[in-house]
């Protein structure tokens, strides 16, 4: 029983940690490395549009697929 108690604690403190690292770069602004920002291309764009009307399609007519 210890032994699982230790290893629940173990998991808390890991998941503690890692959750306040998220939380340093999603809402405070911490960069995660020295590489420079830039648009995304062509093809990209071209894909998440594809992804997002087969989403809408999907949504809108399930039973058909």
């Amino acid at each position: 029983m210890p032994l699982a108690a230790s290893g629940v604690v173990l998991a808390v403190a890991l998941a503690a940690y890692a959750m306040v690292k998220f939380y340093g770069i999603a809402f405070l602004g911490q960069a995660r490395g020295a590489r420079h920002a830039h648009e995304s291309g062509r093809w990209e764009r071209s894909a998440m549009a594809l992804l997002s009307v087969a989403c809408i399609v999907l949504g809108l007519f399930p039973a058909e697929v």
